[in-house]
């Protein structure tokens, strides 16, 4: 009985609270929820391999567990969207976080993005007067960054070495959700550069669907008060922001989808056809306008005693 009992008291790994039961997660254990900060987590709350290992895999074709087939694919369509970011899944939290970043940092400063990916958050960054600088565990997309001229650190951030990159502010968008120990992560990015500021955004609640909300790609569904919490406890004053969902990235009909599919080869035409639906969705019927599909935390550091 009292092993029992035991097993369902987990703290929440952010805010601390006691947890409760939640969903089973098939070929893994069980969801727990944390009615304080209103966050889910996977228990275990583990990776099955290094991050390195499997998001290098994850890109390169190597795992579709998760969905992560996705990342193969978003390899493909690369060339196309990177003269124009904002064709890539690009929610108003992208603009609300930019906007934030210049009025922290000068024209000309170095923002540091954690988790840069395919590279078009850099990409941006750039085309806004900034010193983009990346940092991610996946081999193939660091080598990619770097072709295209960008300073990129490939590994954790706790592997960054003192005095590699001095930024004037820190971005993550849509990675925190993969690590098994997101307060770590926050300590570890005070600890490096405690006077720099740091924005995040991560997908809401309304918007955790399908099997890439699993693990082990997803361990957590973040909310407007987890990432508050979070960012508090880690010294940071803090900005919370909801951002509803706009329609702007949702997918056309499967038919219409396969029928499109072939641009992805003709630059011209894939961003032609991205430009297209991202005026013309918002306006089908079906729209929702959920809130929560994004929530953005901005954070500036209190000064330490």
């Amino acid at each position: 009985m009292h092993s029992t009992l035991q097993a369902t008291i987990l703290p929440c790994p952010i805010c601390g609270s006691e947890s409760s039961l939640g969903t089973s997660i098939e070929g893994w254990g069980t969801w727990r929820r944390c009615p304080s900060c209103q966050m889910d987590f996977a228990d275990p709350m583990k990776l099955l391999e290094k991050p390195e290992e499997m998001f290098s895999a994850a890109y390169e074709g190597g795992r579709t567990v998760s969905g992560m087939s996705e990342f193969g694919e978003r390899i493909a369509e690369r060339p196309t969207l990177m003269r124009d970011p904002s064709l890539w899944f690009w929610t108003p939290a992208f603009e609300t976080i930019l906007d934030w970043v210049e009025t922290v940092a000068p024209k000309g400063g170095t923002v540091l993005e954690i988790g840069c990916g395919l590279g078009y958050v850099l990409r941006a960054l750039k085309l806004r007067g900034l010193d983009p600088v990346g940092l991610d565990v996946a081999q193939l997309v660091v080598e990619l960054n770097r072709q295209d001229g960008m300073k990129v650190w490939h590994g954790t951030v706790e592997t960054v070495p003192d005095g590699w990159v001095e930024p004037k502010a820190i971005v993550a968008f849509f990675m925190m959700h993969h690590l098994p120990d997101p307060m770590g992560f926050l300590a570890t990015i005070r600890a490096k550069w405690p006077n720099t500021p740091i924005a995040v955004a991560q997908y809401g609640p309304s918007n955790q669907w399908g099997a890439t909300a699993l693990p082990p790609r997803t361990l957590f569904h973040w909310s407007t008060a987890g990432l508050k919490a979070a960012f508090e406890k880690s010294g940071y004053e803090t900005t919370t922001i909801s951002v509803p969902y706009t329609g702007a990235d949702r997918r056309p009909p499967a038919l219409i989808e396969k029928l499109l599919r072939p641009t992805i080869r003709v630059p011209a035409l894939r961003r032609l056809e991205r430009r297209i639906q991202r005026h013309v969705m918002p306006h089908l019927p079906g729209k929702r306008v959920d809130q929560d599909y994004v929530v953005v935390a901005m954070g500036r550091p209190i000064p330490q005693k």
